[in-house]
């Protein structure tokens, strides 16, 4: 006599860690990496925009790198660009952009 067991909200669970995994591969960091980019070049000053270059790169076996060039007087408006788009991230994301940037603020 086979039998089904129902566990509430473990569809949702499931969608929820699908969802957070998705924010962890290399084009989903390097789609943030370049809005970040963006506007932080839109912000600089004129003789910085160009150093500003910031790239999710693979670095293994499910690894990446997030790796920023930038000259130190762009580095403020990288910051400021981090912050301003934290709270759009998905959570993964996001704990990934929080680290890279206190990194960032460790340069300037």
């Amino acid at each position: 006599m086979p039998f089904d067991i129902e566990i509430k909200g473990l569809k949702e669970l499931q969608r929820e860690l699908e969802r957070m995994q998705e924010g962890l591969t290399v084009p989903t960091v390097d789609q943030w990496c370049k809005r970040i980019e963006a506007q932080a070049k839109l912000n600089c000053p004129e003789q910085y925009r160009e150093s500003i270059n910031i790239n999710a790169v693979h670095a293994g076996p499910g690894r990446f790198d997030i790796q920023l060039k930038a000259a130190k007087e762009a580095l403020p408006y990288v910051r400021d660009a981090i912050r301003t788009n934290l709270s759009s991230m998905p959570i993964t994301t996001r704990a990934l952009f929080e680290v890279f940037l206190k990194n960032v603020e460790q340069r300037i």
